[in-house]
């Protein structure tokens, strides 16, 4: 039968010192962070090479920025003034090209989406905002994107 012993308040409850399972914790939180980071690179470079891509259809005489200097975007912490640079640059590039073949028809170029994508990627680094603006930033980014690929369209190129 089971017997009920309280425990008196001066009795110490040791937890068993098991070394090897907290070191093989430590090991696969770690490993498992080392896969996040691996994967968010991972995104940020496909989401990079687009942007790249769009800075490259930007005929040569029309550019603002050039499709290598995207890829400072990778630097930490810069990240979050260059993204300001990088979404005008492109949105500017397309508006001059459309102007210039007469297809702008009021056109921005995406400046406006683009600088809303860029806000709220500098507001997702604040702790319980990120999560509001880190949606409002997949779906600025969709937008942003989607107006790229229409003014790629009406401008001709490839």
């Amino acid at each position: 039968p089971f017997v009920y012993t309280p425990l008196r308040m001066n009795e110490n409850i040791s937890m068993p010192n098991n070394e090897a399972a907290d070191a093989a914790a430590a090991l696969m939180g770690g490993a498992m962070g080392l896969v996040g980071l691996v994967i968010a690179l991972a995104i940020a470079a496909v989401i990079i090479y687009f942007f790249a891509n769009h800075a490259k259809s930007v005929p040569e005489s029309h550019r603002r920025i050039q499709p290598n200097q995207v890829w400072l975007l990778l630097i930490p912490l810069f990240n979050f003034y260059w993204i300001f640079k990088v979404t005008a640059g492109i949105s500017e590039g397309y508006k001059a090209a459309l102007d210039a073949a007469g297809r702008g028809e009021g056109s921005d170029g995406g400046r406006k989406i683009g600088l809303w994508y860029s806000i709220a990627v500098v507001l997702s680094i604040i702790p319980c905002v990120n999560f509001v603006t880190g949606i409002a930033a997949l779906v600025l980014l969709i937008m942003y994107f989607m107006q790229l690929g229409e003014a790629k369209k009406r401008l001709g190129v490839a």
